[in-house]
């Protein structure tokens, strides 16, 4: 995981926001489960979506608390 890198993130009561963006763009993305495992950081996972804003570079990885 060591072209990913967390360039913004907040929290509320329901769900954390991680914005997720790749160092090298000519590596895929990895799976979807990868990526929330990323920003949790050894956290029970209980629900996640993954989202993209348009730019290839970018990921929203949202986490229900």
């Amino acid at each position: 995981m060591n072209n990913l890198k967390i360039v913004d993130s907040y929290e509320d009561n329901e769900c954390e926001t991680y914005y997720i963006e790749r160092i090298n763009e000519k590596l895929p993305w990895p799976a979807n489960s990868m990526l929330a495992v990323f920003v949790s950081k050894d956290k029970k996972l209980k629900k996640y979506k993954i989202l993209s804003i348009g730019n290839e570079l970018t990921r929203i990885v949202v986490i229900k608390k």
